[in-house]
C-alpha cells in the first residue's frame, strides 16, 4: 500500500503539470529490487519485481561518458526539494523524498557479476559508498519534513526510517577502513543517524566512535592506524591527508557541539597533525605534489627548516624548498625516491599529478603514477611497484647543515638506490642519485627530471631519436614521450628551461642525455594563476640515461635557478661547485 502510493506520485502528479519528483532518475519500467554490475560499470536492473520505483545505479564508477549522471542528478533534484520546501511548497518536497526513500526501502544491496573488488565498495546508487553523498541532503530533507509527515502520512515514518537503515548499513558494510574513505563514511552515517530514532541514533554513534568492523573502523581506531604518533602526518597523499585532517576537525566540532564529546581530548594525535598541516606545504603555501594530489589549497606555512614524515620530508631555505617523496600508504605512485623543487615563488621540478581520466584511465594506469612521470631513476626501463595502496617507503639514512640522505630498494630489479639532496646557499639545489641492481645485471639507469617551462634548451648538439619507448619490453610511460631529441652527455650538460630554472649535470662515460616533450603537469593545472596554460602544454623533460650501473657513477646536478653555477662534480664523498664568479663551494656529503 505504502509502496504503491509512491508510484502514484510518479505516474500521476497532477494532471498537466510536470512535478519535481518525475525528475528523479529511478527505475519506474519494471522496476527490481537489485541492481546489478559487472566491475566498473552497470548491468542492468532486476532481481525480484518491487511495487514502485526503485534507485537507479549510475551508469559506471567514473566521470567519463556520464558513468555518475544518475547519482549527480537526484542530488540536484534533492537540493531543490530544500528549496521548495524552504519555499513553502511542501508537498513537492514531500513527493519527491517520498519517492526515493519508498524505493530505497524496497531495494537489496546491489551485486556484482564479477564477484570482484568492486562488490565491496557499491552503495545503492553510487559504485563507491564515498560518493553516497546524496543521503545528506535526504536526512536534511527528512528532518524538516517529519511534522508534515506525522500529521499526513504518519505510517510513512516507519518505512522512511528503514529506508536509512539500511543505507547506513550498506554504507558501513562496504567501503575501505584504513583511510579517508572510512571517515567520509562516517560522515554520512552520522547525517543519518542524526534524524533517526534515538536507539538508533545511539548505535550509529557508537559504530562510528568506537567499531571494529571489517570495512568500517571507530575515528580513535582510525587514527591509532593512519596517524603517525609522533608527527602527527597521516598517511596518505598530500591531497587527501589534509581533506581527513579538515574532516576530523569538521566531526571533532560537531561532536562537541551536538553531542558532548571531545574529540580533541580522546584522540589527542588531532591536535598534532592540525598543528602539521603547515608542513605539507612549500613557501607558496601549497601543498607538496606527489601521489594523487593537487596542489592548489593555501594553508600556513610552517617555518620547519626541515620536517621528516615516514614517507616523505621538506626542507626549506628561505624561498626555496625540495621535497623527497617515497611510496607508503594510500593514493601513492610508483616513483622511488622523486624529487620535487620549488624556487623564488615559482614551483620548479614538478610531479605530474594523476592525468585526465582519474584512476581507472589508460594515461594513470601507464603514465601519471609510473616511474617516468616523476623526477626520479627508473633501472633498465621496468622499475615498478603497486600503485594506490603501496608499502614502499624510503629509509633516512643521514643529515647534515645542508643536505639529506635517503635509500630505497626498487624492487622490480632488486636495485638499491640512495639520493643525496640539499639547498646550497638559498640559490640552487644540489642532487646526488646513485642506482645499482644488487645481481650486477644493469642495463641502463634513467635520470628523470620534469620542470615547468615552455621550453627546454640543452647545451650539446642533438638529433631525433625513437629509443624511449614501450619497444624492448619496457614501461608504457616511455611511449608518452614525444620529439625526443638525444645529445652525448658523457662531458657533462647544461639543460635550460624558459622559467630561469637551469639543469648542470657532471659528465660520465656511457652516459647519453634527452630533451623530450611529456604529458602536461595536470596535477598543477587547476591552480587559478599558472605561468602558462599547463593543461594543454607539455611537460618539457630532461632524461640521462647511463648504460651500466649508476652507482659508482652516480647522476650528479645542481638544480640552479639563480644562475651562478658553472660545474659540478663528485669526488669521494664530496660535491665540488665552481660558480660563474670564479667561486668555488667544497660540500661534504652527508
Amino acid at each position: 500500500m505504502l509502496a504503491a502510493a509512491a508510484l502514484s506520485v510518479c505516474v500521476d502528479g497532477d494532471a498537466g503539470s510536470a512535478r519535481l519528483a518525475d525528475e528523479l532518475m529511478m527505475n519506474r519500467e519494471n522496476p527490481g529490487r537489485t541492481n546489478y554490475v559487472r566491475g566498473e560499470k552497470f548491468d542492468h536492473n532486476g532481481g525480484e519485481p518491487a511495487p514502485c520505483p526503485t534507485i537507479m545505479m549510475n551508469a559506471a564508477r567514473g566521470h567519463v561518458n556520464g558513468g555518475c549522471r544518475q547519482g549527480s542528478v537526484n542530488r540536484s533534484v534533492m537540493k531543490k526539494a530544500i528549496k521548495a520546501f524552504d519555499a513553502g511548497d511542501v508537498v513537492q518536497a514531500w513527493e519527491v523524498l517520498d519517492l526515493y526513500l519508498s524505493g530505497l526501502a524496497e531495494m537489496t544491496p546491489p551485486v556484482d557479476l564479477d564477484h570482484g573488488h568492486i562488490q565491496t565498495l557499491v552503495g545503492f546508487q553510487t559504485f563507491e559508498v564515498i560518493h553516497e553523498d546524496l543521503c545528506q541532503e535526504v536526512a536534511q530533507l527528512y528532518e524538516r519534513l517529519k511534522p508534515y509527515i506525522d500529521a499526513n502520512h504518519p505510517g510513512k515514518r516507519a518505512v522512511y526510517d528503514a529506508a536509512l537503515r539500511k543505507w547506513a548499513d550498506l554504507i558501513a558494510e562496504n567501503g575501505v577502513p584504513d583511510n579517508n574513505w572510512n571517515i567520509i563514511q562516517a560522515r554520512f552515517i552520522y547525517a543519518i543517524a542524526k534524524v533517526l530514532p534515538k536507539a538508533d541514533h545511539d548505535r550509529y554513534l557508537d559504530m562510528i566512535l568506537h567499531a571494529k568492523m571489517t570495512r568500517q573502523w571507530g575515528l580513535k581506531t582510525l587514527a591509532d592506524a593512519c596517524f603517525d604518533a609522533g608527527t602527527g602526518i597521516w598517511n596518505e597523499s598530500p591531497g587527501y591527508s589534509v581533506n581527513v585532517i579538515n574532516d576530523y576537525i569538521e566531526l571533532a566540532e560537531i561532536f562537541k557541539r551536538e553531542e558532548g564529546i571531545d574529540l580533541y581530548k580522546e584522540i589527542p594525535v588531532v591536535n598534532k597533525a592540525i598543528a602539521a598541516l603547515g608542513e605539507w606545504t612549500f613557501p607558496d603555501g601549497m601543498l607538496i605534489g606527489f601521489g594523487d594530489t593537487h596542489p592548489g589549497k593555501k594553508y600556513p606555512v610552517s617555518t620547519t627548516p626541515l620536517f621528516i614524515a615516514p614517507n616523505w620530508l621538506v626542507r626549506r631555505e628561505g624561498d626555496m624548498a625540495f621535497a623527497l617523496n617515497g611510496s607508503e600508504g594510500n593514493h601513492q605512485h610508483a616513483n622511488g625516491i622523486s624529487l620535487e623543487t620549488y624556487a623564488f615563488g615559482l614551483r620548479r621540478g614538478v610531479d605530474a599529478g594523476i592525468g585526465f581520466s582519474l584512476y581507472g584511465g589508460d594515461d594513470y594506469r601507464e603514465y601519471y603514477s609510473r616511474f617516468p612521470a616523476h623526477n626520479t631513476v627508473c633501472v633498465d626501463g621496468v622499475s615498478d611497484y603497486p600503485v594506490m595502496k603501496s608499502h614502499h617507503p624510503y629509509r633516512v639514512v643521514a643529515t647534515n647543515d645542508w643536505a639529506v640522505r635517503v635509500a630505497f630498494v626498487e624492487p622490480e630489479t632488486q636495485s638499491d638506490q640512495e639520493r643525496v639532496t640539499g639547498i646550497v646557499d638559498g640559490r640552487y639545489f644540489v642532487d646526488v642519485f646513485r642506482s645499482r641492481r644488487r645481481d650486477g645485471m644493469d642495463k641502463f639507469h634513467d635520470y628523470f627530471y620534469h620542470n615547468l617551462g615552455t621550453n627546454l634548451v640543452l647545451s650539446v648538439a642533438t638529433a631525433p631519436t625513437e629509443e624511449l619507448a614501450f619497444a624492448g619490453g619496457h614501461l608504457y610511460a616511455y611511449s608518452y614521450f614525444w620529439d625526443q631529441m638525444k645529445g652525448d652527455g658523457t662531458s657533462g650538460v647544461t639543460a635550460e628551461w624558459t622559467d630561469g630554472m637551469r639543469l648542470v649535470m657532471a659528465g660520465s662515460p656511457d652516459r647519453a642525455v634527452y630533451n623530450v616533450k611529456a604529458p602536461p603537469t595536470e596535477g598543477l593545472s587547476r591552480i587559478p594563476v599558472q605561468p602558462y596554460d599547463l593543461k594543454t602544454s607539455p611537460t618539457h623533460t630532461f632524461i640521462a640515461r647511463q648504460r651500466g650501473e649508476a652507482w659508482e657513477r652516480p647522476f650528479v646536478c645542481a638544480m640552479d635557478p639563480s644562475g651562478v653555477v658553472k660545474s659540478i662534480a663528485l669526488d669521494g664523498n664530496t660535491v665540488r661547485i665552481v660558480h660563474f664568479d670564479g667561486t668555488e663551494k667544497t660540500l661534504p656529503l652527508p
